[in-house]
């Protein structure tokens, strides 16, 4: 073959390989389309703290997608109808997003999407004091110089550099990428006081942002990336930290490293993939499916395997349902969804924190939103002699003795100058246009509202919250503990008390969520119920009603009185008895 033919076939390669990723792109968009007008995506900002039912409906071709990465040839609706449904999943209520969907689908003539996956929801909010401290302005000027940012970093993170690393100045090294994926100290110190075990596993470890503060709190920490250089990096700034020798580096594909593990037993995984670089916001809502590599739901499954405890950082705009579907597909009935505000310079959400295992069926109802104070590790540009060892003194599993305190904040903490809408936005730009006045006013205000100005200024509003101070509990922690003060005696009694509430709770949620019509026999069958067995039976009764067309009510009854026999003739006649003497 002469050169003219070669040149044409390696054009012709390159053309075919350009349509394949075109065509793989198109299909993406198509399906992330599909899935969001089938079901609005449920946002973290669109629910409060408290339990959720949720279920998360999907089409066949949608599920293959977001379970195996293997889109199907779409075929795809008219524009007007994608207008119709677009525009009427924005005006739907309901907090999973169910009863829109079967309306929308209802108006258009379409077929209820199955359900792919039922999960209860622990939504839990966290206010982290999060802001950086100005560095000292008597500096010499040969190191003025050395305070410019590098050509390869963009300003708005250079100023950000102690947020991510308060050590910053000792020598903490990043690559480009790391200056936008890795995370704030003060939340990976949060997440590290929550999973205070014997043996972590970091599976995207980066520059080290997360290892390192679980090294804090850990008496093992394995760190694993593909890059070689991220590696040298995160060690280098584990050195810096003091940690370094608590932290195995391991170079793997974390799916391959899952797989050929053969150590001791892995109490939690941590996982933190990149969200798809800084232009992600851009999009309504995030997709599990928007960053191809690395495969998010490929590495949580491989997670799952290693550890009964999975922890996956996530975007704040992640469609929640697609959470559901993953926990369902697992084996986790419940999961714990984690809102992180950062207060400063007003309050705002920031990310989601998603945390799996069996310890989130002994959570107690979130209430409110609380306030966590991490405290600076150091000073820009200070040195510290030796860190804080936060570890556990005791096994696997176990609370930390003594963690920071947290406590809720009042109404008046929403909109930092109550009553006034305005004044949240105005302060914002204040801090941003006039850094020292607007800091000091943020400062003041807070000041304020710490003290209960504004909550006396309020009147009422300010007995909605409950102002006393409770512990923030690690994962897997019991939750009485928030109470205090109580006698040995009392605990097991308000811990009966706290079970019997969310039992209700989550009953409630399933039929207002599954059941068409009024279901309060059957709510007080699943009360009855272990949190885990009315879980798993919901879900149960969900296919057998879409194989035997049958309604999930009936189905529900039927496999209450056929696997529960106790529970439900003891709420049987107990609704006898109540009649009689009504």
């Amino acid at each position: 073959m002469d050169d003219i033919g070669v040149a044409t076939l390696a054009t012709v390669n390159r053309g075919t390989e350009l349509l394949q990723f075109v065509q793989g792109y198109v299909e993406r968009l198509c399906l992330k389309a599909s899935a969001g007008a089938g079901q609005p995506p449920l946002l973290a900002a669109d629910v409060s703290a408290g339990l959720q039912v949720v279920v998360a409906r999907r089409s066949s071709r949608c599920l293959r997608w977001l379970l195996n990465n293997a889109p199907d040839r779409l075929d795809l609706p008219a524009s007007n109808a994608c207008n119709n449904i677009s525009s009427r999943s924005q005006d739907s209520g309901g907090g999973d997003g169910s009863s829109g969907a079967e309306d929308i689908a209802a108006s258009l003539q379409l077929p209820v999407l199955p359900v792919a996956g039922i999960c209860l929801f622990f939504i839990s909010e966290t206010a982290l004091v999060h802001y950086t401290r100005r560095p000292r302005s008597m500096r010499p000027a040969a190191d003025a110089k050395a305070q410019e940012p590098p050509p390869s970093v963009d300003e708005k993170y250079w100023k950000r550099r102690y947020n991510y690393f308060a050590r910053f100045d000792e020598g903490v090294r990043m690559d480009p990428a790391g200056w936008f994926e890795v995370t704030p100290e003060s939340v990976a110190r949060h997440i590290a006081d929550r999973l205070p075990f014997d043996r972590v596993v970091d599976g995207t470890c980066g520059v080290g942002g997360n290892a390192i503060q679980f090294a804090i709190t850990s008496n093992n920490v394995i760190a694993v990336d593909t890059d070689a250089q991220r590696l040298c990096d995160a060690e280098h700034n584990a050195k810096i930290y003091g940690v370094a020798d608590r932290i195995e580096f391991v170079q793997d594909d974390f799916a391959h490293f899952a797989v050929t593990y053969s150590g001791p037993p892995v109490d939690a995984v941590f996982l933190s993939p990149p969200w798809g670089g800084p232009g992600h916001l851009e999009a309504p809502f995030f997709s599990l499916r928007d960053v191809e590599v690395p495969d998010i739901v490929h590495l949580f499954a491989a997670a799952a395997k290693l550890s009964s405890r999975v922890v996956l950082y996530l975007p704040r705009h992640t469609d929640l349902n697609e959470i559901a579907i993953l926990a369902a597909k697992h084996g986790f009935p419940a999961v714990e969804v984690e809102k992180v505000f950062f207060q400063h310079p007003t309050l705002h959400l920031k990310l989601v924190v998603v945390y799996f295992g069996p310890d989130v069926l002994r959570m107690g109802i979130p209430r409110g939103i609380s306030q966590k104070t991490v405290g600076p590790t150091t000073g820009p540009g200070r040195a510290v002699a030796a860190l804080p060892d936060r570890r556990p003194t005791t096994g696997p599993g176990r609370a930390v003795a003594a963690l920071p305190e947290c406590r809720q904040l009042p109404a008046s903490s929403l909109d930092l100058l109550s009553p006034s809408p305005l004044a949240g936005p105005l302060l914002r730009a204040l801090h941003c246009r006039h850094h020292y006045l607007g800091r000091y006013l943020v400062r003041l205000a807070i000041s304020l509202e710490q003290q209960g100005y504004f909550a006396q200024v309020a009147g009422s509003s300010s007995s909605i919250h409950s102002s006393r101070t409770s512990k923030l509990l690690p994962m897997g922690a019991d939750s009485t503990r928030q109470r205090g003060a109580g006698t040995q005696k009392e605990r097991p009694r308000d811990r009966q008390r706290e079970d019997a509430q969310v039992r209700q709770k989550a009953a409630k949620s399933l039929c207002e969520a599954l059941a068409a019509d009024k279901a309060d026999n059957l709510q007080e069958l699943l009360a009855e119920l272990p949190l885990a067995d009315a879980l798993h039976l919901a879900s149960e009764a969900v296919a057998k009603a879409e194989q035997a067309g049958g309604t999930w009510r009936s189905c529900c009854l039927a496999l209450v009185q056929q696997q529960f026999p106790e529970a439900y003739s003891c709420v049987l006649a107990r609704m006898k008895q109540t009649a009689l003497n009504g």
